[in-house]
C-alpha cells in the first residue's frame, strides 16, 4: 500500500501510528476482531502497524516585537529554513520553535536554539551587523557592516520614523544587495526628519534574494536589531520673525532693548497693527542661525517689491561675509514701505546652504524659514461738523444753541450780538482749506483760538476751530 502526507504547518512534529487489518482471508476468518494485535488470546496474527515521525523543519526567527513587526509564524513572520542550510551572517545562526519577540530585539541571542551552523559564542547568534556611526537625525554616509560566511543576497530595513511598520518610503535600506564572503559596507543617509528614540531594523540574507519583511526563505538567516535615532546636535537651523510698527516715533533698532525696538510682531490679521490712512511701515526682520553649522549663500527675501533689497542695520558678526552665517549669529534688516492705503500681509523668508566654517558645504539640504506681518489700514473716511451759537455782547462764551424760533435768544432791539461757530473734524482724514460762511454779510467768521494745533493749516481728525464775528 503506498500512501503520502502532507503537513498543513510545516513547522509542526508529529508521530503517526497507520494499522493494517486483514478482516477475512477467506471470507469464513472467524478469529479476526479490530484492534486485535496485542492483548488478545490466543494472538491473532491478521494486523500489522507502521509508526511514522514527522519531525519539523528548523527556522531561523527573528525577534523585534510582533505582531508589528511580523515576527511570529501566526504573522506570518520572516523565517529561514535551517534543514541544509550552510548560510549565515556573522559567525553562526540556530534555529528556533517560533519567532522570538522582545523589546530589546534579543529574544533570538537569549534562546539556546538547534540545528547550530556555524560556531555561536554561547547563545548569541545574533553578530553579523554592526552599526559603525551614531544614527544622528540628518546624517550623511552614514555605515553599516554586515559580515556574511558566504555569498548572499541582502533584504534590509529600518524604521525611520518609529511608527512600529518597515513599510513607509525610505525605510528599505537594502534591496538584493550582493554580499561577499566577509565584511560589506551598507551606506546610507539618516533623514532629516526621522524620528529621534529607540527603533528596529531587519537584515535578511538568502541566496536566492528577494525576500520581503515577512515570509519564508530557502536558507541564509534574519537578523533584528534594536537601535536608536538621536538628535543631531550638527543640524542646520536657521529662523526668521518679521516685525512691523509705524514709521512716525519709531526708534532705531537696538539689540540690547529687541522688545522696544523691534516692532510689533503682527501674525495675524485681527491682530495686525493698525495704521491710519497714508501712513509709512517699518519692517524690521530678525534672522539667527540657531543650528549647529555655519551657514553660506544666506538670501533674505521680503514679497514686496518696494522692500528689495532690505537693507541690513545689524549683524552680530560682522567678520564674517555679507552672505554668510556663524553659529548663533544674528541679522536685522529692514524697509520703509510708504503711504500705505490698502491693508497689507506680506512675507519674508530667508534660505541658507549648512557649510563648514571655510566655506565647504557640508552636503545637508539647505534651511530655510519664514514669517508673515500684517498691516491693517484705516480707511479714509472724511466727516465735519458745525455748530453756531448766539449770545448778548459780554455774555459768556459760546451762548445759546438757538436751533429755532422756540429756542431763540431774545434781545431789544439795536443790542449787540456774536455769533459764534465751532467747526470739528469728525473723520479720520485731515482736512485742508477749511472755508466757513455766514448767511449775513455783515457777518464774516474770524478764527478766534489756536484750535491748529499741529500749526499746519489743516484741520486734523478730532480737531476743533472756532470762529466769532
Amino acid at each position: 500500500m503506498l500512501w503520502g502526507l502532507t503537513f498543513v504547518q510545516p513547522i509542526w512534529a508529529a508521530d503517526i501510528t497507520n494499522c493494517a487489518e486483514v478482516t477475512e482471508a477467506d471470507g469464513i476468518d472467524v478469529d479476526s476482531t479490530p484492534d486485535n494485535l496485542s492483548g488478545s488470546s490466543p494472538a491473532e496474527d491478521d494486523e500489522s502497524c507502521a509508526i511514522l515521525t514527522e519531525s519539523a523543519i528548523p527556522y531561523d526567527f527573528g525577534d523585534a516585537p510582533d505582531s508589528a513587526y511580523l515576527t511570529l509564524i501566526a504573522s506570518d513572520g520572516a523565517r529561514h529554513i535551517q534543514e541544509g542550510n550552510q548560510l549565515h551572517l556573522g559567525s553562526c545562526v540556530d534555529a528556533e520553535p517560533d519567532g522570538q519577540p522582545s523589546t530589546n530585539a534579543e529574544g533570538d541571542d537569549g534562546n539556546t536554539g538547534s540545528t547550530v551552523i556555524g560556531t555561536c559564542a554561547g547563545t548569541d547568534d545574533e553578530d553579523g551587523v554592526t552599526f559603525n556611526d551614531p544614527l544622528l537625525v540628518g546624517a550623511q554616509d552614514v555605515t553599516i557592516s554586515v559580515t556574511a560566511n558566504q555569498a548572499c543576497q541582502l533584504n534590509a530595513w529600518l524604521d525611520w520614523n518609529g511608527d512600529s511598520s518597515w513599510s513607509d518610503a525610505g525605510e528599505q535600506i537594502a534591496q538584493d544587495m550582493a554580499l561577499s564572503s566577509g565584511s560589506n559596507t551598507i551606506t546610507l543617509n539618516v533623514p532629516s526628519d526621522a524620528r529621534e528614540g529607540f527603533t528596529y531594523a531587519r537584515f535578511r540574507c538568502s541566496t536566492a534574494g528577494g525576500d520581503a519583511i515577512n515570509g519564508e526563505a530557502a536558507d541564509g538567516e534574519v537578523e533584528d536589531y534594536r537601535v536608536e535615532i538621536i538628535e543631531n546636535v550638527t543640524v542646520p537651523r536657521i529662523a526668521l520673525k518679521k516685525y512691523v510698527q509705524p514709521v512716525v516715533g519709531a526708534p532705531a533698532y537696538d539689540n540690547t532693548d529687541e522688545a522696544g525696538t523691534l516692532g510689533n510682531d503682527a501674525q495675524e490679521f485681527v491682530s495686525g497693527v493698525i495704521l491710519p490712512y497714508d501712513d509709512d511701515a517699518l519692517y524690521r526682520v530678525r534672522v539667527e542661525n540657531t543650528g549647529a553649522t555655519f551657514l553660506g549663500s544666506v538670501v533674505v527675501d521680503d514679497q514686496i517689491e518696494a522692500c528689495a533689497p532690505l537693507t541690513k542695520v545689524y549683524d552680530s558678526d560682522p567678520a564674517t561675509a555679507d552672505t554668510v552665517m556663524s553659529i548663533g549669529e544674528v541679522w536685522v534688516l529692514e524697509c520703509t514701505l510708504p503711504e500705505l492705503k490698502l491693508d497689507i500681509v506680506n512675507t519674508a523668508k530667508v534660505i541658507g546652504i549648512p557649510t563648514l566654517p571655510d566655506g565647504t558645504e557640508t552636503g545637508q539640504s539647505p534651511v530655510d524659514d519664514h514669517d508673515p506681518a500684517n498691516v491693517r489700514v484705516l480707511q479714509e473716511r472724511p466727516a465735519i461738523s458745525l455748530k453756531k451759537y448766539v449770545r448778548e455782547d459780554g455774555a459768556a462764551a459760546p451762548g445759546l444753541d438757538a436751533q429755532d424760533a422756540g429756542t431763540a435768544l431774545v434781545v431789544d432791539r439795536g443790542d449787540l450780538v456774536t455769533y459764534q461757530m465751532i467747526v470739528t473734524n469728525i473723520g479720520n482724514a485731515a482736512l485742508a482749506e477749511v472755508d466757513l460762511e455766514d448767511h449775513l454779510d455783515a457777518c464774516t467768521p474770524t478764527r478766534i483760538d489756536a484750535g491748529d494745533n499741529d500749526a499746519n493749516d489743516l484741520l486734523i481728525a478730532a480737531e476743533s476751530w472756532t470762529y466769532e464775528c
